[in-house]
């Protein structure tokens, strides 16, 4: 595993996406102390202080043909899920489809990009951003209380080991994928740890939006939404975010 280091760029996943072009090969990781225009889904600005948090992006390459981008989502963050609470002794949550929550407020952000040739995946560029020191107001989204990792645990943070042990807790996820029968089983774990699993959520999209209960992800990484009708609706991470939470 190669990783880039850079002072500061405009947003790791640019970096790796020219050097995937160029032929990188799987497993190359571009690791920044700060961006300059870091984002997230919808093209959202994910704020990259110097110091502050881990910046960095893994260039993947699927083997095979049928393993989904939404797919990679999930496995990403349930990673960062272990990789806390091995490392610093924090138990985080995921919600869908790409966030990782501490006590519901967020701590780290995952984008997945993709490449596609002659209709299969060529490469997926995983863009992870993570809160470590001193999460402060203009962190916080319309959405989502933002959160760092100082915050909750006692442990002292190395940023290097963390880094190792996420990228480690990545490819372990990944490896799994090769497996179809595997990836049910991912999913299912990713519910264990998911903040809204059977909780009446509002799915937002570009057009349209919808209200149910959040019962499970398929092995595609959409979610499945259970709807006053009993109908499910299946929810493409691609296309919707879950950006509100009716609790009872």
């Amino acid at each position: 595993m190669r990783i880039y280091l850079y002072e500061q760029v405009v947003s790791t996943n640019d970096i790796l996406k020219e050097k995937a072009l160029a032929g990188e090969p799987e497993g190359g990781v571009v690791l920044a102390e700060s961006q300059t225009s870091g984002r997230g889904r919808y093209g959202r600005s994910w704020i990259s202080r110097p110091g502050k948090g881990l910046y960095f992006s893994l260039l993947l390459r699927p083997a095979t043909a049928d393993i989904q981008p939404g797919l990679i989502s999930l496995l990403t963050s349930l990673a960062i899920v272990h990789a806390l609470k091995a490392e610093q002794g924090v138990s985080a949550q995921v919600k869908w489809p790409n966030d990782v929550m501490v006590e519901r407020a967020k701590i780290a952000g995952v984008l997945v990009e993709t490449l596609y040739q002659d209709h299969r995946l060529a490469h997926a560029i995983v863009g992870i951003g993570l809160n470590l020191f001193d999460a402060g107001e203009e962190l916080n989204g319309r959405f989502f209380r933002a959160t760092s990792l100082d915050r909750h645990t006692r442990k002292k943070i190395d940023p290097d080991r963390l880094l190792q042990r996420i990228l480690k807790e990545i490819m372990k996820e990944y490896r799994l994928l090769y497996d179809p029968g595997r990836r049910q089983r991912l999913c299912k774990r990713w519910g264990r740890h998911c903040l809204h699993l059977n909780r009446l959520v509002k799915v937002i999209g570009p057009d349209e939006s919808i209200s149910g209960v959040f019962r499970d992800v398929d092995i595609a990484g959409s979610a499945l939404i259970e709807q006053n009708t009993g109908e499910i609706a299946v929810v493409h991470a691609g296309e919707f975010s879950l950006q509100e939470e009716i609790c009872f």
